[in-house]
């Protein structure tokens, strides 16, 4: 999420828009090192929570039914992870986040 608040990514200056989308970037790569998946969906939206933000979906490993539609088109039921494997996952992420920079995200949540 922008820590900025807007809704719509349009109205960023491109200075802005372009750290947001870097530290997207970076955190793409840790979440695709971390899940070994092959690609990840991104989406970047602000409609229906009223604040920038992106999706980083992880696509294509094993139990991906229906790799070419949208993550939302899936058949499969929605499923909550556990508490511990969400805390390895975040840990795990921010760890790759840090491998690829010396900074920290600047601009994200």
């Amino acid at each position: 999420m922008l820590k900025q608040h807007e809704t719509d990514l349009a109205v960023l200056s491109s200075e802005l828009a372009f750290s947001f989308l870097s530290d997207a970037q970076m955190a793409a790569r840790a979440i695709k090192n971390v899940t070994a998946s092959p690609r990840l969906n991104c989406a970047i939206l602000g409609n229906q929570e009223p604040h920038l933000h992106f999706l980083l979906i992880p696509r294509g490993g094993i139990g991906d039914v229906n790799p070419r539609k949208t993550p939302w088109e899936s058949p499969l039921p929605k499923t909550d992870l556990s508490q511990d494997v969400v805390q390895k996952l975040t840990h795990e992420i921010r760890v790759g986040i840090g491998d690829q920079s010396s900074r920290r995200l600047r601009n994200i949540y």
